[in-house]
């Protein structure tokens, strides 16, 4: 997306984003996709830190954007 590497970090299992992910044909758009299932939790930043990670950005080089939880 205009030269922009993005990723996916999420506390779901990797399972449920990557189908997620495959279900709205919208992997090519990310460059990682990052799972804290198995991390400490927020607001500890272990998931945005790996994902600056797997991008090959210093952390603050990185923004975040969260979605909101809905209940379905």
């Amino acid at each position: 997306m205009m030269g922009y590497r993005q990723a996916v970090a999420s506390s779901a299992p990797i399972a449920n984003i990557d189908a997620l992910v495959d279900e709205m044909h919208i992997r090519p758009y990310f460059s990682a996709i990052v799972s804290a299932y198995d991390m400490p939790s927020k607001p500890n930043p272990a998931v945005f830190l790996e994902a600056a990670h797997q991008l090959g950005l210093p952390p603050k080089k990185c923004v975040v954007m969260e979605i909101p939880r809905v209940e379905w």
